[in-house]
């Protein structure tokens, strides 16, 4: 009987030994792609957040193009979680702005290669007589 006893008690300690690690490694990498999630949408929420700030405020959009760069550069140090290195890149012409982002994700694990996140927005300047006629046309309909 004891012997049976200590077979049975010794098979759960291999069995776990093979399981936990499996588990955590499950666990590891839906928390990684969380993280991927949420700096995909932070980087997307900070570019258009200054994309529609820098359209809708006066002046020449290409000549506060370093500026802008700074300032969105600033938001994304603070807000970004695991991030090794990124690229940003502003071009203004005319009353067009694209942005885009291009970074790579520290990985953790080491099994799989660092994920890289690309995000890109672009805003035009509206026309001051065009978007006061579309005002004049929703006041109208309301």
């Amino acid at each position: 009987m004891d012997r049976k006893r200590s077979w049975a008690e010794g098979s759960f300690t291999v069995e776990a030994s093979f399981i936990v690690p499996f588990c955590f490694f499950a666990i590891f990498t839906v928390m990684y792609f969380c993280f991927y999630l949420s700096n995909a949408a932070i980087a997307t929420g900070i570019i258009e957040r200054h994309i529609g700030k820098q359209t809708y405020q006066g002046g020449e959009l290409e000549t506060k193009v370093g500026q802008v760069r700074q300032e969105m550069a600033a938001d994304l140090d603070k807000a970004l979680v695991a991030m090794k290195s990124y690229d940003l890149q502003c071009d203004f012409k005319g009353n067009k702005m694209k942005v885009k982002f291009k970074g790579r994700m520290f990985n953790p694990v080491g099994i799989v290669k660092d994920m890289e996140l690309e995000v890109s927005g672009s805003g035009e300047r509206p026309m001051p007589v065009e978007f006061i006629r579309n005002v004049r046309r929703v006041k109208a309909l309301i």
